[in-house]
C-alpha cells in the first residue's frame, strides 16, 4: 500500500537503537495531539483542502469505492485515516491523499456535468470556481505572509498560529547570550543550555553559533539521541519550562530572563514560556534525567 514505503526505514532506523531510542520513529510517526479527534476531522475540510473542493474528493472517494478495479485505492485512504483518527494525529498527516482523490473526483463530475442542461451546468461551474477562489484567498492571506506590515500582515499573525511561532527568536537567542556573558567564567566554562521545545533548540542551535554558545541541549523528538554534554556541567540556562517543574529538575533557581518579543505577539514563547532559568545542576544523574525526559513534539 502506497502509505506503507516510509515505515522500512524507520523501522531499519529504530531496529539499530534499543529500548526507548527505538520507540521514538513510531512515537513521533503516530504522534498523539492534545486535541479530540473532531478536530481531526474538521481539518480534512478546511486544512487538508480547499471547502469548496470538497464535494470533489468525496465524489472521487466514492467512485474509488464503488468500482472494484479502483477499490485498493479507497482503502488506501480510508486506512490510514482511521490509523491517524484513532490515534488522535495531526490532521495534516493525510494531506498527501487528496490529489488523488480530487483527480478522480474531477472526472467523475465531468462526466455528471455533462449530463447536465448547459445553463445549470455553467450556473454550477460558477458557484464552485468563484467559492474555490474566495476561500482560497482567505486561506492565502490568513496564513501565509503577504506583506511586512499594514492589515494584511495583522490578519495573517491573528488567524495562523505558525507565523506566529516566526516571531522573537533573535531576541531570544540574543537573551540567552546576555545571561551567559552575566555569569561568571568558571560558571561559563561549565555550561549547558537546555531547552523546551524544537523551536528553542533550533534557534538556538542556528543562531547561537554567532553568539559563540554551545551547542543547545534537548529532549524533545529525535533531539534526544543526541544525548548530554559528557563534561561536568555546573550551570544551566534553562528554556521552556515551568517554574516548578525547573526547581523539579535544577537546584538553585532563578529567573535570569524573559522570553518574548518586542513586537507584543503572543505566541508560545511569550505566553507558556515567559522565564529563562539559571539553575545549578540536576538533582539527580544527569544519565538518570535522561531517561525521565523523552519528550515528544
Amino acid at each position: 500500500m502506497a502509505w506503507l514505503p516510509p515505515a522500512p526505514p524507520g523501522g531499519i532506523w529504530a531496529a539499530r537503537g534499543s529500548g526507548r531510542e527505538s520507540l521514538l520513529p513510531w512515537s513521533c510517526f503516530c504522534r498523539t495531539s492534545s486535541g479530540p479527534p473532531n478536530g481531526f476531522v474538521k481539518g480534512q475540510f478546511t486544512l487538508c483542502t480547499n471547502l469548496f473542493a470538497v464535494p470533489l474528493w468525496i465524489a472521487g472517494l466514492l467512485t474509488f469505492l464503488f468500482i472494484p478495479r479502483y477499490r485498493m485505492l479507497a482503502w488506501m485512504y480510508m486506512v490510514p485515516f482511521a490509523i491517524f483518527f484513532f490515534s488522535k494525529g495531526r490532521d495534516y498527516y493525510t494531506a498527501g491523499a487528496y490529489p488523488m482523490l480530487m483527480a478522480m473526483g474531477a472526472a467523475t463530475c465531468e462526466r455528471w456535468l455533462g449530463a447536465m442542461t448547459a445553463w445549470s451546468r455553467r450556473t454550477l461551474e460558477a458557484v464552485f470556481f468563484a467559492g474555490l477562489g474566495a476561500y482560497g484567498a482567505f486561506v492565502i492571506a490568513g496564513w501565509i505572509p503577504l506583506a511586512p506590515s499594514g492589515p494584511l500582515r495583522d490578519f495573517a499573525l491573528q488567524h495562523s498560529s505558525d507565523l506566529r511561532e516566526e516571531i522573537g527568536w533573535d531576541e531570544m537567542v540574543r537573551t540567552v547570550a546576555q545571561i551567559r556573558d552575566s555569569l561568571t567564567p568558571e560558571q561559563q566554562a561549565h555550561l549547558a543550555i537546555t531547552t523546551g521545545n524544537y523551536g528553542e533548540y533550533g534557534a538556538l542551535d542556528i543562531l547561537g553559533p554567532a553568539y559563540g554558545l554551545p551547542e543547545p541541549t534537548g529532549t524533545t523528538n529525535s533531539e534526544w539521541l543526541r544525548g548530554y554534554p559528557s563534561q561536568p556541567i555546573t550551570t544551566i540556562i534553562a528554556l521552556g519550562i515551568r517554574p516548578e517543574e525547573a526547581d523539579q529538575i535544577f537546584t538553585n533557581c532563578r529567573v535570569a530572563g524573559h522570553n518574548g518579543n518586542s513586537e507584543g505577539i503572543h505566541n508560545e514563547e511569550l505566553d507558556y514560556h515567559p522565564y529563562i532559568f539559571v539553575c545549578g545542576p540536576p538533582r539527580k544523574p544527569m544519565s538518570v534525567v535522561w531517561k525521565e525526559h523523552q519528550d515528544f513534539g
